[in-house]
């Protein structure tokens, strides 16, 4: 008996126009072209912050913020790392205790405080990450 294919992918649901915006649709369109015959969707609302919005962090976020030279010597990660100064400059004790909402007020407050502080551009997330 063949193997079950199952994938999960993320989006964001527009309040006003209830368009559902796929955060990785080239990755869904990658897994339909291996499917055939009848299929079963389950939309589920996310309530904590999510893997795309960690991987968006973790991933191009800071790197950029680390690539930017205003950071020189500080490390992606761990107590003295750039991830910490920003959780100790805007408060928050784990990213990963926030809700979805909380979680991009957090992002939106960072690039603000980058554009503000520093002139830095940290660029939105986009449909090309594979998450």
């Amino acid at each position: 008996m063949p193997q079950e294919k199952v994938k999960s992918f993320r989006g964001v649901v527009d309040k006003e126009t209830k368009v559902l915006k796929l955060n990785d649709r080239k990755g869904m369109d990658r897994f339909l072209e291996t499917l055939s015959g009848e299929v079963s969707i389950t939309i589920q609302e996310v309530k904590s912050r999510t893997h795309w919005q960690n991987k968006y962090y973790h991933g191009p976020f800071l790197d950029y913020l680390m690539g930017s030279g205003y950071f020189e010597g500080y490390p992606k990660k761990g107590p003295h790392s750039v991830d910490q100064l920003l959780k100790d400059t805007f408060d928050v004790e784990h990213t990963s205790h926030l809700t979805m909402s909380e979680f991009q007020e957090f992002l939106n407050a960072v690039t603000i405080w980058a554009a503000t502080e520093f002139g830095l551009s940290i660029p939105p997330p986009n449909d090309d990450w594979d998450v």
